[in-house]
């Protein structure tokens, strides 16, 4: 019904927000590459750190409004909501993606990483939580089988 439709949906989108983090925190940690004002912060006192690789507001961004883009176009009737809202949200993190690199805390290398990873992370997630489709693992001693169901 409509209550597990809006849970799965719920979780979906904690399950997006959750594997965006947890990518955009890990590479950061890994990869620890210098943000373009590092040198120009620190000389003028401010506290910031190296980690600008991949640009975590834009994956998180994007991933919000992608997750709500796939929402909107699939529950919504009217024209205005099922366009006019995924337009609105995407040109609102793409606006936020700019920002990143117009105010010199990102490479442009940086924001467009991370918003093809907010991207992706939300279309899988999407589609995980909320597809037409079931698939199931069976695993016995000897004997293996996936099942697919649409």
């Amino acid at each position: 019904g409509n209550f597990a439709n809006r849970r799965n949906h719920f979780r979906g989108y904690w399950m997006c927000l959750s594997c965006t983090f947890f990518l955009t925190e890990l590479t950061k940690s890994t990869v620890e590459r210098k943000r373009p004002n590092y040198n120009d912060a620190s000389v003028r006192g401010k506290n910031t750190d190296k980690k600008s690789f991949f640009s975590s507001h834009s994956s998180l961004s994007f991933a919000t409004a992608t997750y709500i883009s796939f929402y909107s176009y699939k529950n919504s009737q009217g024209l205005c909501s099922k366009y006019g809202i995924p337009i609105l949200v995407e040109s609102a993190a793409g606006w936020i993606a700019w920002t990143r690199i117009n105010d010199n805390w990102h490479h442009a290398s940086d924001v467009l990483i991370g918003s093809m990873v907010g991207i992706t992370v939300a279309a899988v997630t999407y589609n995980f939580y909320n597809a037409d489709y079931s698939l199931a693992l069976n695993i016995k001693p000897n004997f293996f089988s996936i099942a697919y169901k649409y």
